[in-house]
């Protein structure tokens, strides 16, 4: 283990990091596949999902977004064949 963690640090120090946007720590993004990895850990990606809702839910019950918004919001998201959203690609991020 303490292997893994040596090239992980030295692929931080060589720039291949990304910074967790949750806890601003550098992780170096798994490289097998699927969508690109954008927190350290599931419990950072939880903890920022739990605080988007709150905060969602605290500017619905203070009156400075609507019902209404939100449905129209989400429905000018561009969606896939099967009715999805799509992801962004990185070029728009």
């Amino acid at each position: 283990m303490a292997f893994i963690r040596c090239r992980q640090s030295a692929r931080v120090e060589a720039g291949m990091a990304q910074y967790c946007p949750w806890c601003d720590q550098p992780f170096t993004p798994r490289g097998n596949g699927g969508r690109p990895q954008r927190y350290c850990s599931a419990g950072c990606r939880r903890a920022l999902e739990q605080a988007l809702r709150a905060w969602a839910a605290r500017q619905l019950a203070e009156g400075h977004v609507t019902v209404a918004a939100l449905q129209h919001a989400r429905s000018a998201e561009p969606r896939n064949s099967h009715g999805r959203t799509q992801c962004p690609s990185d070029a728009d991020l």
